[in-house]
């Protein structure tokens, strides 16, 4: 039992069973199943599953449920149930990281230090991995309609926290002060208990100090306080302290901590910069908001779509800081993504969305349409490469202002330049350079014998060449190359190749003909003629080519290869040397923002882009097995049959749902949040987790009464907090009780 200090919040007994309120309360470790579902899982899909699956064991392995990776014989298991916990002896390590010179995956190039250390984490935890099996029970199962889709509009009513918020009335209570005491009153009434009696001055003036600015009361405050003859001197304190700007870093922190808040971006490589020179912009606006009691609705609202709720309120959009101050995962795009709709689902819903980014949610009523839904939100936005001021406008005034300005100036058109200098080689040289390199990326694919080589090749460019090859069907090169690759072991290498080109779907014209005129003896001769024609025709004048030849370079640039990739996106394939030169001289900029006393404040947005785009399901998390296009529009249960997003992303629309009165959750939630740091434990136990693995609150009809305050008192939080400390329930004593023990 945990034993109280003098000034902690009192004791509230709830039917038999009691909780101390008190701020010592320990916090629960994360779920090891959702550990798994939002980061384990989805790197297991990325780049194991391709060819360790059901269909498909590549070396008699497969990873696609738990019983293949924990089999009764211990040895045929790539984590035998004895090595969970210990990620040293288990094989999956051994392989990943490429510790074993005859096994080393994924074969196409060692995983990230970021992913090998999740890995790691999770077989040291224990590696959780729930069961392919694992259902919903019968008492849990959703309601489905004819064509074996969830039924939401029922499902609504399954679920207390999907239901309505209710209308509750305060129950009769003799002497309760509040309603909060009538509600805690009668159930304690019910237990045959009586409220603990008021706490001293002294104690309850330490405990509204701590609890609501953080600070301790000085010792003439305390005498102030105990000489006050106002008969509600308490009531004036609390006020009083509401009203004091250190209840906006105090309460702010609680929320930083549901964003994820911080100033570095976890690991990012060893080349780039890993600090936000701009995350404090996101603290103060949120201590800010705090203090000025921004409605909670609007505080929603504003860390979505500040920038078009308030286009003209640049001071705001430093509230759109909760999407991009998680972690950058080496800047993967679905990582960051998943990261958001995590710390929305969580943060806002009770909602522990990102567990459907594989699959349908295994306990509550979310499939992975709705995850993807939100994606394609998400993926239809871009973080500026310049940052707006959080001022409308700045423009260096001071000698220190215009000493910063020149500085930031110069390292800019540094970095421009080196960008400019780096790409243009790298361009350069796979031009100059395309056979050799188509040949790489076909040995990747062991569709030719890796020959040596003295000449040094971009591995990254190799690496995405091979994924053009294997997946690019947007292009009539590609697709020849992985045909021809079938009959790569035929005799007469050029008549098969010919005869299955021509029957062959999306097959560039030109790259038929090279096959038939060059007569190739085999498929390397055939990608080396294929990168020798792109080179000629690429000499020719652009007017002098004819319609085969400008098709040809067409198809050339066709999908995700670097030939076709901009200024920008390039220097994701530079090598390792020239990325960490480029890295470096980008950090400058990030250390002046971070050091110059001058340097303006700046709000780390998020736009719309000019088109948004719905995403595909991934089929199992996996980006490189797109489905269907799903439109983005609210989870399905929150608004049964919701009508597709038709603002630009989606985000201003995604926080109106949230935020409407027709939304039980958002309410719920933020009030259950604020009982939670002034007793210890919420009404509900488990903040960010409403759905059915959450636990029940201990009093709906209190959590249904101040969400519904919350709402009529036009989202004001500073109503709750008042509520909650003026209440007898607050103001008890936290002695230990024998008649209350357990």
């Amino acid at each position: 039992m945990v034993r109280l200090a003098s000034t902690a919040a009192p004791v509230v007994l709830f039917g038999a069973a009691f909780f101390a309120l008190s701020a010592a309360v320990p916090v629960a470790a994360a779920d090891p199943v959702a550990e798994f579902e939002t980061h384990v899982r989805p790197l297991l899909a990325e780049h194991c599953l391709d060819c360790h699956n059901a269909d498909d064991q590549q070396g008699g392995v497969r990873l696609d449920a738990a019983r293949f990776l924990f089999p009764e014989d211990a040895a045929a298991g790539a984590i035998v149930p004895v090595q969970r916990g210990n990620a040293v002896a288990s094989r999956l390590m051994q392989v990943i990281a490429y510790a074993d010179d005859d096994i080393q995956m994924p074969p196409e190039g060692k995983l990230s230090d970021e992913a090998i250390a999740t890995l790691r984490r999770w077989i040291d935890s224990g590696a959780a991995y729930p069961a392919e099996e694992t259902v919903a029970s019968d008492d849990e199962a959703w309601p489905l309609r004819e064509d074996g889709s969830i039924d939401f509009a029922a499902a609504q009513r399954k679920h207390w926290a999907y239901s309505p918020i209710g209308d509750p009335k305060p129950p009769s209570a003799a002497g309760a002060r509040s309603a909060i005491d009538a509600f805690v009153q009668a159930r304690l009434e019910a237990a045959n208990l009586t409220p603990s009696p008021s706490a001293d001055d002294r104690t309850l003036l330490r405990r509204l100090f701590h609890d609501v600015t953080g600070l301790r009361p000085t010792h003439e405050q305390f005498g102030q306080y105990e000489a006050d003859p106002h008969p509600a001197k308490y009531e004036r304190m609390v006020d009083r302290l509401l009203a004091d700007p250190h209840f906006g870093v105090q309460w702010g922190r609680h929320w930083l901590d549901v964003a994820r808040y911080a100033d570095t971006k976890g690991y990012v490589g060893r080349d780039r910069s890993i600090e936000y020179p701009y995350a404090y912009t996101y603290r103060d606006w949120v201590v800010d908001a705090m203090n000025r009691d921004l409605p909670y609705d609007r505080f929603v609202t504003y860390q979505l779509a500040a920038d078009l709720v308030a286009p003209d309120q640049p001071k705001e959009w430093a509230a759109l800081g909760l999407l991009n101050v998680g972690n950058r995962f080496i800047f993967n795009r679905h990582e960051i993504n998943n990261d958001r709709i995590d710390v929305v689902g969580s943060g806002f819903l009770g909602m522990t969305l990102a567990c459907a980014r594989c699959h349908d949610h295994k306990f509550d009523p979310i499939p992975t349409a709705d995850y993807w839904s939100l994606a394609g939100v998400f993926d239809s936005t871009y973080e500026p490469d310049e940052l707006p001021f959080v001022a409308k406008a700045w423009q260096p005034q001071t000698p220190l202002e215009q000493e910063y300005a020149a500085q930031r100036d110069a390292l800019q058109r540094d970095v421009d330049a080196l960008a400019s200098r780096l790409v243009s080689e790298l361009r350069d040289d796979l031009r100059g350079r395309l056979p050799t390199y188509l040949l790489a990326a076909a040995a990747v694919e062991t569709w030719v014998p890796t020959e040596g080589t003295d000449e040094p090749l971009h591995d990254r460019v190799v690496s995405r060449l091979s994924r053009w090859m294997k997946g690019g069907r947007a292009s009539g090169i590609a697709n020849a190359i992985r045909e021809a690759a079938e009959v790569r072991g035929a005799d007469d290498f050029a008549a098969a190749a010919t005869e299955r080109l021509q029957t062959a779907r999306n097959i560039d014209a030109h790259a038929l003909a090279v096959v038939r005129e060059k007569q190739p003896g085999s498929l390397r001769d055939f990608i080396v003629h294929l990168g020798e024609e792109f080179k000629r025709i690429e000499a020719v004048a652009e007017g002098s080519r004819t319609p085969e030849e400008r098709g040809f370079l067409t198809a050339f640039f066709a999908g995700p290869q670097p030939l076709a990739y901009s200024h920008d996106d390039l220097e994701g394939v530079l090598s390792q040397k020239p990325r960490r030169e480029l890295a470096q001289a980008r950090t400058k900029l990030d250390e002046l923002a971070i050091e110059h006393p001058a340097a303006p404040p700046r709000a780390m947005v998020l736009f719309d882009e000019g088109t948004p785009r719905d995403s595909p399901v991934f089929i199992r998390g996996n980006p490189a097995r797109p489905g269907d296009r799903v439109p983005r529009r609210t989870p399905q249960i929150l608004e049964p049959g919701a009508t597709p997003y038709a603002e630009g992303s989606g985000r201003l629309e995604l926080a109106r749902d949230i935020c409407g009165r027709e939304n039980p959750l958002a309410a719920r939630v933020a009030v259950n949040r604020i009982w939670q740091h002034y007793f210890g434990r919420g009404l509900v136990a488990t903040p960010s987790d409403f759905g059915t693995r959450g636990e029940r609150p201990s009093h709906p009809q209190l959590l249904d009464f101040l969400a519904r305050r919350l709402q009529q008192d036009e989202w004001s939080p500073k109503a709750i907090h008042r509520a909650i400390l003026v209440s007898d329930v607050y103001r008890q004593s936290s002695a230990v009780r024998a008649d209350a023990a357990m």
